[in-house]
């Protein structure tokens, strides 16, 4: 199978590293960035704090209950 050379082919590249296509959105996010991960860290947090803990007695019971 041969190859086929071609010769008038010009690269256009994507947008660079410091540009981006939404800059109203980055603008907002980059000024919140710190209550973002002040947020994000407490939601954590919170869903480690709340979650239920691992019995297998209780994992055992919803599995074959007893009639």
């Amino acid at each position: 199978m041969a190859k086929t050379q071609i010769k008038n082919y010009v690269f256009k590249p994507g947008i660079g590293a410091n540009d981006n296509l939404f800059p109203n959105a980055y603008s907002l996010l980059n000024s919140n960035k710190a209550y973002i991960q002040k947020e994000a860290g407490a939601y954590i947090t919170n869903k480690i704090a709340n979650a239920a803990q691992y019995t297998p007695t209780a994992v055992a019971y919803f599995l074959y209950p007893e009639d």
